[in-house]
């Protein structure tokens, strides 16, 4: 890490807010690293705040990544079911669509 500001509590102390600099790019898997054991390591209560939420560019790109992974084989099975029932509908056959996913 490239720096970190020091960690500031709201005046409940329920927020608190660490800004960090990484000092690689953030395509690098050492960035995706860096959010991951912020994640893990400031989420353990070190900084006196129950919930650790890491947010900014590459966080937002990691979480997404991970989802678009999650539910990737269900859009393809709905790509597949609703191209299969469009050609059943147009060809009025189930043949063709049949043939045309082989």
């Amino acid at each position: 890490m490239a720096a970190a500001a020091p960690a500031r509590l709201g005046p409940a102390g329920a927020l608190g807010i660490v800004s960090v600099v990484p000092d690689t790019s953030p395509q690098d898997a050492a960035t995706a690293g860096l959010v991951t054991g912020l994640r893990t390591d400031l989420g353990s209560g070190t900084i006196g705040v129950e919930d650790v939420l890491v947010t900014g560019t590459v966080a937002g790109n990691e979480d997404l990544a991970a989802r678009i992974g999650e539910r990737l084989g269900w859009v393809i099975a709905a790509v597949v079911a609703i191209s299969f029932l469009l050609l059943m509908m147009v060809f009025r056959s189930v043949l063709v669509p049949l043939k045309a996913r082989s």
